[in-house]
C-alpha cells in the first residue's frame, strides 16, 4: 500500500491523504493561479512585482480564498518556491522580509 499525503503550498497544512495499492492509482489535482512574483524565475534576485502563472497544491480553504480574490504572493526560482497570502494590513517591506528569510533559509546549510 503506497500513502499520498498533500500539503497546502501556502499555508502548509496537510489536507488530503489517499492510499493506493499502486503509483498508477495515484490521482493527485493541483491548481493554476496567477501570482504576484518578488523575485524573478531564474536566479531569484528581487525584482519589481509581476505575475505569473502557477500550479501549485493548495488546500480547499486556500483555493477558496484565491476564488474570491485574495492576491497569493510567490517568491523563488527554478522551481523552488514560497507561496503567501498577504494580510490585508501587510506591507511591501513585509513581503520583502518573507522573501529575504526565505533566501536565507535556502542557503544556510
Amino acid at each position: 500500500m503506497i500513502k499520498i499525503v498533500m500539503i497546502c503550498d501556502i499555508c502548509k497544512k496537510e489536507y488530503f491523504t489517499q492510499a493506493v495499492k499502486k503509483p498508477s492509482e495515484i490521482k493527485i489535482t493541483q491548481v493554476s493561479r496567477q501570482v504576484i512574483f518578488l523575485t524573478e524565475q531564474t536566479e531569484g534576485r528581487s525584482t519589481k512585482p509581476h505575475f505569473s502563472a502557477e500550479t501549485f497544491d493548495a488546500c480547499p480553504e486556500c483555493t477558496t480564498l484565491a476564488l474570491k480574490g485574495k492576491a497569493i504572493y510567490g517568491a523563488g526560482a527554478q522551481g523552488h518556491n514560497r507561496y503567501w497570502f498577504k494580510d490585508a494590513d501587510a506591507t511591501d517591506s513585509e513581503a520583502r522580509r518573507v522573501m529575504e528569510e526565505d533566501n536565507a533559509r535556502k542557503q544556510s546549510p
